[in-house]
């Protein structure tokens, strides 16, 4: 078996066009460094964020998901290749409905919005960071 390196993986890609990657929560923190390493290694990346980003969206409503799936789709109608899952909002920032829109629904509505666009993408991978909010109490 080989054991690869972690920068082996973009050597394996076969397509011709430059890869595209969509990350979520890209105005700030690790949405923000991610954003930066893949635009430093070359590639296309549109973040999405409230406001701030390529893409703005709310997503802590179903709207807004709705509207961040669409500009994806219609800035990347060849497909992407990555969807990094970074917008959240911590235990303590919002109240606890909208940590979980954002959090566990921004997450889960996008990838599935997007998987079509990933699904002819050469390669393509999904990572979703995660929050400990949801084990912190709240006031409901």
């Amino acid at each position: 078996m080989t054991k690869l390196a972690l920068g082996d993986f973009n050597s394996m890609s076969t397509t011709t066009r430059q890869r595209i990657s969509i990350v979520s929560g890209a105005r700030s923190g690790m949405g923000k460094a991610t954003v930066d390493l893949l635009r430093a290694r070359g590639e296309r990346v549109l973040g999405v964020d409230l406001t701030g980003s390529d893409i703005s969206a709310d997503l802590a409503t179903p709207a807004g998901r709705q509207a961040a799936i669409a500009a994806v789709s219609a800035a990347c109608p060849q497909g992407i290749d990555a969807l990094i899952l970074c917008a959240g909002l911590g235990g303590g920032m919002a109240p606890g409905e909208a940590v979980v829109s954002v959090n566990y629904f921004g997450a889960v509505e996008i990838a599935a919005g997007l998987r079509p666009l990933l699904a002819m993408g050469d390669s393509p991978r999904v990572v979703a960071i995660s929050s400990s909010a949801s084990l912190l109490g709240y006031d409901a």
